[in-house]
């Protein structure tokens, strides 16, 4: 990570006076602005942080200004929440990729703005603001997004299994934004985001554990 890139803690993030709760026991907080740094920075930061999940190119191709990439994330125990702002760019996770990252987890992201095209494995995708979508991060994709803002969830597989018998079916799933169940999950996800600054580490576990009941009750079909 380049040394310009700003780290925050969980009381930077929220604006969050340390009577609220004692830094120590609030979640692991992790994120950078775009603002704060050079635009060359930005980019190997953003792509540092999501090289797990995707190899990204075709950053800000066709756009009039600079590549930006805004990010903040909080460590909710087996758990990632965050938010991220950026510029349109193509998204990829190859074979390759699965067997280097080495994560089995499933992905369930709300789109605030912007959007994107492509395809989960065999699965065509096309993802507009407000929709919620799914990915299995044991499968290829491929998506070539718009600028955009999206809150995204990382849950480990096993968290899905226990409530879901085919989690297979989730890879490329969208959820429209005009529909009950993504409503719900978009309330549930923006609140979770919304409270995670000030949640402490002895209050996570019963949220996650609700989280996962939740994320586990999607859909598949």
């Amino acid at each position: 990570m380049s040394d310009d890139c700003t780290t925050t803690s969980p009381t930077d993030a929220s604006g969050l006076n340390d009577d609220v709760a004692p830094i120590s026991s609030l979640l692991p907080a992790f994120g950078f602005s775009a603002d704060q740094m050079e635009t060359e920075a930005n980019i190997a930061a953003w792509r540092e942080a999501v090289a797990t999940l995707f190899e990204v190119d075709e950053l800000a191709a066709g756009e009039p200004g600079p590549f930006r990439a805004d990010l903040s994330s909080y460590a909710m125990g087996p758990v990632l929440i965050g938010l991220s702002r950026a510029s349109g760019q193509r998204f990829r996770r190859t074979a390759e990729t699965i067997a280097r990252s080495g994560v089995d987890h499933i992905i369930l992201q709300l789109y605030l703005k912007g959007g994107y095209d492509g395809v989960a494995g065999i699965r065509p995708m096309r993802v507009r603001a407000g929709d919620i979508c799914l990915f299995d991060l044991a499968q290829t994709l491929e998506t070539k997004a718009t600028a955009f803002e999206n809150v995204t969830l990382v849950v480990p597989r096993p968290m899905f299994g226990a409530h879901l018998l085919r989690v297979d079916d989730l890879h490329g799933l969208v959820l429209p934004g005009s529909s009950v169940i993504a409503r719900l999950l978009a309330g549930h996800l923006t609140a979770l985001f919304e409270f995670a600054p000030r949640m402490s580490l002895d209050e996570c576990q019963s949220v996650v554990e609700g989280t996962g009941v939740a994320a586990g009750r999607v859909p598949s079909q």
